[in-house]
């Protein structure tokens, strides 16, 4: 009266094996899925760059906005901020790195306060109509617009009125790496 044990039939154990695949592959994929970042822009090296003119009291203004990608956390962007602007009476070079929390699911601005939030399709250079989210902000000397694509999350263009010299300068995408923002 002893125990036997039976030996599972080949068959049994490849279904098994493919079985244990299956779920290991679907594991695999959920975990790609939902560790992969929101926001297609969220990799070393995106960018998008900006350009605009305008004049100023009767002078030409020329001004160039770089936003880089130069870190990323699961939280927050560490962002590059480059501007520069060129003028007859000289050129003024600024550049700036800060992290930006990815975790708010708005855009934000330190020194405006947000005035209004709205949705809208607009024709923008370069990418044809878009649905975009526009930021109202209003600081001291004016407004600030920054109008995000809603499908890439990332500022497709920027309008700055300055209310203390009386001019407005739209800072159009020119050139960027960021899928879905690649200009036509």
């Amino acid at each position: 009266m002893g125990l036997e044990l039976s030996t599972p039939s080949r068959g049994k154990v490849v279904l098994v094996i493919a079985v244990l695949a299956v779920v290991v592959l679907a594991l695999a994929t959920a975990y790609w899925y939902t560790s992969r970042p929101q926001y297609p822009w969220l990799f070393k090296g995106a960018y998008a760059v900006y350009k605009g003119e305008a004049y100023v009291l009767l002078l030409p203004l020329e001004v160039t906005l770089r936003l880089e990608v130069v870190d990323f956390n699961k939280t927050h962007a560490k962002i590059l901020f480059y501007a520069k602007a060129r003028a007859p009476v000289g050129t003024d070079e600024r550049q700036e790195v800060r992290w930006v929390d990815l975790t708010r699911g708005s855009y934000t601005s330190e020194r405006s306060r947000l005035e209004r939030v709205y949705e809208e399709e607009r024709y923008v250079e370069g990418l044809g109509v878009r649905k975009l989210t526009v930021y109202e902000f209003k600081h001291d000397g004016g407004t600030e617009v920054v109008y995000v694509d809603s499908g890439t999350l990332w500022p497709v263009m920027v309008t700055y009125k300055d209310d203390m010299f009386g001019f407005k300068i739209d800072l159009n995408i020119v050139e960027t790496n960021i899928p879905g923002l690649k200009r036509r």
